[in-house]
Formats: C-alpha cells, sequence, structure tokens
C-alpha cells in the first residue's frame, strides 16, 4: 500500500510539474525566430528562408520562399506540436522535441515524417 501512495504522488507530481514546465517554454516560445540551418540525419547541411511567428493565442504562421501557412500550436511534455487546417478541421503537421530554447535560440529535432526529412533545427530570434 505504502508503494502504491508513493507511486500515485510520483505520477500526480511529475504530471503537474510538467504541465507546469511546458507552459513555462510557451512563454518562451512566443515571438518570430528564424531559420539559420538544418543537419539532416546523413549530416547533410540545408540553409533555407523560413521564419516562425508563435502568437499568444496558440497560433502559429510558417512564411517560406514558397508562400505562407498558419496554424496552431501547444507544448506537451517540451514537444512543440504543430497543427494547420485541412478543409474543416485541424491536422497535424509537425512534432519537434525542443532540444534547448532560451529567449534568443531554439535547437529543435523533427520527430515524424520520412526518415530523409528528419533533422535538428536551429532557430534565432528576430
Amino acid at each position: 500500500m505504502k508503494s502504491l501512495i508513493i507511486t500515485i504522488l510520483t505520477i500526480v507530481t511529475s504530471t503537474v510539474f510538467g504541465q507546469s514546465f511546458d507552459k513555462d517554454l510557451e512563454k518562451i516560445l512566443i515571438g518570430n525566430w528564424k531559420h539559420v540551418q538544418s543537419i539532416y540525419l546523413n549530416d547533410s547541411i540545408a540553409t533555407y528562408t523560413r521564419t516562425l511567428q508563435f502568437n499568444n493565442d496558440n497560433t502559429v504562421i510558417c512564411k517560406t520562399e514558397n508562400g505562407t501557412a498558419k496554424g496552431t500550436w501547444n507544448i506537451v511534455d517540451t514537444n512543440i506540436y504543430l497543427y494547420t487546417k485541412s478543409g474543416f478541421k485541424y491536422e497535424l503537421t509537425d512534432i519537434s522535441s525542443i532540444d534547448f530554447l532560451d529567449t534568443n535560440k531554439l535547437f529543435i529535432t523533427n520527430l515524424i515524417g520520412n526518415t530523409k526529412d528528419l533533422k535538428k533545427s536551429h532557430y534565432i530570434r528576430i
């Protein structure tokens, strides 16, 4: 019985702490970010034009040389979930793990997609 109570307290504590930590990350992430470079699994390096605008209302705007995409975002367990609208519903577009985030730098790792497209990316605040 004692171990069950300890297990339950551990789960509740980690869940509450995790939610609080995610909210702190969301506050830091809000703003405009510019892509610096990406490193793919085969060690090739890519630089391209991309800006991400994370807004307070959990909307996101992604601008590239090919156009602009709008969607929503949230953070769960230090992963950024991006959703874009398809028809009348939002669909999960990307999940990226936050490797490092401070007020000026963001390093993420893509978690979904074709293996050849998975990469680590570096962004700076603009």
